[in-house]
C-alpha cells in the first residue's frame, strides 16, 4: 500500500507491505493516533532512539576496552 504523508508542506509517498499498512490504519481507527503521519512519525522516533541507544552502548564498550588496555599496560 502507498501512503501520502505531508511533512512541512512536502508530500512524501511511502510504500508499505499490506500488514504494516493495515496496522497503521488500525492505530488510527482505534483513536490511538489522529493520522497515519502520527503513527509513522512515532515509529521513526523509536527507530532513531533505538539507534542512538545502540550507538551509546557501543561507545561505552569501546571506552571500557580502551580503559582496560591502558590499565593492562601499567
Amino acid at each position: 500500500m502507498v501512503f501520502g504523508i505531508e511533512t512541512r508542506g512536502q508530500l512524501m509517498h511511502i510504500e508499505l507491505p499490506r500488514e504494516q499498512a493495515c496496522w497503521i490504519h488500525e492505530k488510527v481507527k482505534s483513536g490511538q493516533y489522529s493520522t497515519a503521519s502520527e503513527v509513522i512519525s512515532e515509529a521513526i522516533y523509536f527507530v532513531q532512539t533505538h539507534e542512538e541507544f545502540i550507538y551509546q552502548v557501543k561507545l561505552e564498550k569501546l571506552r571500557q576496552t580502551i580503559l582496560n588496555l591502558n590499565e593492562s599496560e601499567k
